[in-house]
């Protein structure tokens, strides 16, 4: 996927950033809205003419969008889990976004931010920032990484934009890492370091510390043991060789991972892991419906 159509979608990217102009590069990693950088991992993009796919269409929906807002506090414990057979006794029918939000808080203990360093972002207004619908799943992922592994060491397979490693500082992770493909390296580097600071990131080769932001090729020199490994929406859309790859390094090198994809790929996440004896946790996604989400545990 990331090879063939994708590729192909980005190819003016790809050449703005081998061409090396900065004023150009720069106007690129300002503007996400203005190119095709961030396709396939975040809504912060050109617009698509004809582009009518369910998801597209439901990320720009505020009921939608809302509905995912509530869905993130209920499956943390912020708020009660509204239960349709019951209504009126315990469920508040609609406790309002920045109801929400405050509860989140408190469930938390960490004021919740919603960083928008680029014009064009779309999603729920509120007092704190525009709400969107990636940034309600990172918050989501991050906790379940934080809830994993007493402070954690994160590895990232494919971080998109670098949402949730975002979250996953706002929520006290100290030592961090995100692979991917450099292509997408770079958006990534972009928003942290507009968002966190230059001076929490760190890329490649650099020698200073920070989240660190590498391409896939130095999967292999990746130094010590990780605590969980968090993988959403992706491991499944590279080929079957690379996807094996990534698994015999987690399998030895990781205690956790928490998977979250669907299963409308040529493989799956438990096509990896099937045959082995593992301890497996596996149930529907609480955020997005078609979504797995599951938590592989590994021998010490």
């Amino acid at each position: 996927m990331w090879e063939g159509p994708l590729a192909e979608i980005k190819h003016k990217e790809h050449s703005t950033l081998l061409d090396g102009d900065v004023n150009v590069v720069g106007e690129m990693l300002h503007n996400p809205t203005h190119s095709m950088l961030c396709y396939g991992f975040d809504e912060l993009m050109l617009f698509v003419e004809g582009r009518t796919d369910p998801a597209s269409a439901l990320v720009k929906t505020s009921e939608w969008l809302y509905d995912n807002l509530r869905r993130l506090a209920e499956s943390v414990g912020a708020i009660r889990l509204a239960n349709p057979e019951n209504y009126g006794h315990h469920s508040d029918l609609d406790p309002g976004i920045e109801n929400i939000l405050s509860k989140l808080d408190d469930h938390f203990g960490v004021r919740v931010a919603f960083p928008n360093p680029y014009a064009g972002e779309v999603g729920l207004a509120t007092s704190r920032g525009i709400v969107s619908y990636r940034t309600i799943q990172a918050i989501y992922q991050a906790w379940r990484a934080v809830n994993l592994a007493t402070t954690p060491r994160v590895l990232e397979i494919g971080p998109g934009l670098g949402r949730t490693a975002f979250y996953l500082k706002l929520f006290g992770v100290g030592d961090y890492v995100g692979i991917d493909i450099p292509l997408s390296n770079v958006a990534q580097a972009h928003f942290l370091g507009t968002t966190l600071g230059e001076s929490t990131v760190r890329l490649h080769g650099e020698k200073r510390d920070g989240f660190q932001i590498v391409p896939d090729r130095v999967l292999t020199e990746l130094e010590g043991h990780f605590d969980v490994v968090l993988n959403a929406d992706s491991l499944t859309e590279i080929d079957r060789a690379t996807a094996t790859t990534y698994w015999r390094f987690i399998e030895k090198r990781c205690g956790v991972l928490l998977s979250i994809n669907h299963e409308d790929n040529p493989f799956t996440v438990r096509d990896l892991y099937s045959g082995n004896t593992l301890r497996v946790e596996r149930y529907p996604y609480w955020m997005r419906r078609g979504y797995v989400e599951e938590v592989v545990r590994f021998k010490a």
